[in-house]
């Protein structure tokens, strides 16, 4: 038997005490309940559910180990990147990082300044240092034969009782207003210790091969060169190939760069040197690569400031002054001759198409001496390069009128051939 709850009307056993749907009690009296049933089955009523509230102490937790986490991922990600680094040398990665730190420390005492945002750099100068006056400009000399770039001298400078640290110094170059800078990171502060005028290869723009007649230049400070080695270079000799032969060319010493990151950073041949038999290049562009001093600033460059692994700077000739370089020449009250606008330099072509005054050339004291076969192809004399005795030509020579022989033939013979 069943009959309807009186509270929902759903059909319940006759026995059940309280309503399986409803939970309503039922009495005992099935009569009164069966008398009147509902039109309509209610839907069961369903309990609402309390949420449970949750502990201060578990969000804490869960706070602390999301940001753990964070961290930890954000210093894996600066390790990698740290270690896609190339260094070509552990020593000179460390000496070239603190020292680059230093630097762009002194450019603004911003810390968002970068040393990879060389442009930035440039941009922001508010404080740029006036260009030079109309009196002083580049200009074009044919040298032995060859188009090459002069300007007005400066003198040179060196305050070497300011230095603290030698191995902290680094050295800067303007190919722009042909000078090298020593500077030193000192307590936040950037400190000029020297400069000397300087001439650099004959055109203008970055090395790309070997024989292009170009100095390499850095794409950043964050790329710098550095001084790979310091040789005695008092009896170098080179050919120019332009009729003197042979000669002294380099000064006393020659500081090797390396070009790490360049891309020519396999060419070993370019160095920093003196000017032998060529101080009238300086400064300009006249080198096949180089970079020229005069022979007194290398010895004292050598002395007092350079080390092996010294970072250098080579800047672009676009590429003006730094922000620690104005600081430091403000503060030092440094005066210079150049400083050229970069928008008003001389270009490779109109360095072609220009009226070049007249340099040096083959004077009467060299053309003697040739004669003599005292300076021929590489500073060999006539007879060595004849095969004839020197008594034979010595013979030969006092025989009035006559023609030398084919086995003591000319100079211009000789270089006929």
């Amino acid at each position: 038997m069943s009959k309807p709850c009186p509270k929902c009307g759903a059909l319940i056993s006759d026995s059940a005490s309280l309503c399986q749907y409803c939970g309503c009690p039922i009495s005992g009296n099935s009569s009164d309940n069966s008398t009147t049933q509902p039109n309509f089955i209610s839907a069961p009523q369903t309990t609402k559910l309390k949420r449970k509230e949750h502990s201060p102490k578990r969000f804490f937790i869960a706070l602390l180990f999301l940001i753990t986490l964070g961290s930890f991922v954000y210093y894996c990600g600066q390790g990698n990147s740290a270690s896609d680094k190339t260094p070509t040398n552990e020593h000179n990665e460390l000496h070239t990082a603190d020292l680059c730190t230093d630097v762009v420390e002194n450019m603004d005492g911003d810390e968002d300044d970068t040393l990879d945002s060389d442009e930035k750099v440039i941009s922001e100068q508010s404080e740029q240092l006036p260009y030079s006056g109309k009196d002083v400009y580049e200009y074009v000399v044919e040298d032995f034969g060859k188009r090459t770039i002069r300007t007005q001298a400066d003198e040179s400078l060196c305050f070497t009782d300011l230095m603290k640290n030698k191995k902290n110094c680094f050295i800067l170059l303007s190919k722009k207003d042909y000078y090298l800078y020593v500077y030193e990171p000192q307590n936040g502060d950037t400190v000029m210790l020297a400069r000397f005028d300087c001439a650099f290869a004959l055109k203008k723009g970055d090395k790309s091969k070997q024989g292009d007649m170009r100095t390499p230049h850095c794409v950043s400070m964050s790329k710098p060169f550095y001084v790979s080695e310091i040789k005695n270079a008092s009896s170098w000799c080179h050919d120019f190939g332009d009729g003197r032969g042979s000669i002294k060319s380099y000064g006393d010493y020659f500081i090797r760069l390396c070009l790490a990151g360049h891309q020519v950073e396999g060419n070993n041949s370019i160095g920093i040197h003196g000017s032998t038999n060529n101080e009238e290049s300086v400064p300009g562009r006249a080198s096949e690569g180089c970079i020229r001093l005069k022979d007194n600033d290398i010895k004292i460059l050598r002395k007092n400031f350079v080390t092996e692994k010294m970072m250098v700077i080579i800047k672009a000739e676009d590429v003006d002054d730094y922000d620690f370089e104005i600081k430091a020449m403000r503060k030092q009250n440094v005066k210079r001759k150049r400083h050229f606008n970069p928008a008003n330099i001389l270009t490779n072509e109109q360095v072609d198409k220009a009226k070049p005054q007249q340099g040096r050339n083959k004077g009467d004291k060299q053309l003697a001496r040739e004669k003599e076969g005292e300076i021929i192809g590489e500073n060999k004399t006539l007879e060595e390069l004849s095969g004839q005795p020197k008594e034979k030509r010595q013979d030969n020579s006092n025989e009035k009128g006559k023609k030398q022989t084919s086995k003591n033939k000319t100079l211009n013979d000789l270089h006929s051939k």
